[in-house]
């Protein structure tokens, strides 16, 4: 890592300056008569092999420290227990109406993002949501998806209770397109089923949906069209085709 590098530049900087002070007392001997050359060259030999045993022997260290940080990372996600009441075979909700109520939320020790925060969204409602950067509009969009838990106020799914809801069910029912959409490597059809396998009528109702819904007009040109491999992180894709694809993704799942 980046400490691991800056450590072993200062090692080998102080191993350097080390054997040039032991090289220049060692000459000074030789021409002071009191050491023979053979002498000269045999300290500074050990000189040099020490140093640089000392200077591996540091970057262990600093290696072992690292791997242990990251062990203790692992172990803590490992230990995180799974969402209570949620399995992954539950359905999707039918989706009525979403209330929120006094909504307070915070991070631990830092000022309050949302404070008395109140909306309804029925179906079939377009409502936006808009404020300066950094006044918790992501936020909320997470705490929707079940992602942060509320420290004060009301949520309710068609009329239930927040804690009642399953994350499972309600996830499956809610898309969300994020600002930065994640994309892998593979073909435009399978990053917006996510499925790798496909048959001939997966495939035709994919294509099917995207045109009743207006995306094949921009798929359609790409150079391979629905097969065209959009590379790591969509990276054969501008900023605004990440997004369409992201769109797709959310109606079609």
């Amino acid at each position: 890592g980046k400490t691991g590098a800056r450590y072993g530049l200062w090692i080998e900087l102080t191993n350097v300056l080390l054997t040039l002070a032991i090289l220049c007392v060692a000459a000074w001997m030789v021409t002071d008569g009191k050491w023979q050359l053979g002498q000269m060259v045999a300290v500074v030999g050990v000189a040099n092999g020490v140093f640089s045993s000392m200077a591996r022997l540091t970057l262990i260290g600093i290696q072992i420290r690292e791997a242990w940080v990251a062990f203790d990372r692992l172990l803590e996600f490992a230990s995180v227990e799974p969402e209570s009441g949620s399995t992954t075979d539950e359905t999707a909700i039918e989706f009525k109406s979403l209330r929120v109520e006094n909504l307070f939320f915070r991070f631990p020790g830092q000022r309050p993002l949302l404070q008395n925060l109140s909306l309804l969204v029925n179906r079939g409602e377009i409502v936006i949501v808009t404020g300066e950067s950094g006044k918790g509009k992501s936020i909320l969009l997470q705490i929707l998806q079940k992602m942060y838990a509320i420290e004060a106020g009301n949520i309710f799914v068609n009329n239930s209770q927040w804690d009642t809801v399953s994350a499972s069910a309600w996830r499956k029912t809610v898309g969300v397109v994020p600002q930065g959409v994640v994309l892998f490597n593979g073909s435009l059809i399978y990053n917006i089923c996510l499925q790798e396998q496909l048959d001939e009528k997966e495939a035709k109702s994919i294509a099917e949906f995207l045109t009743e819904y207006g995306f094949s007009k921009y798929f359609e040109d790409f150079p391979q069209g629905y097969a065209t491999v959009l590379g790591d992180a969509g990276v054969a894709l501008s900023g605004g085709q990440k997004q369409l694809v992201g769109l797709a993704r959310a109606l079609y799942r």
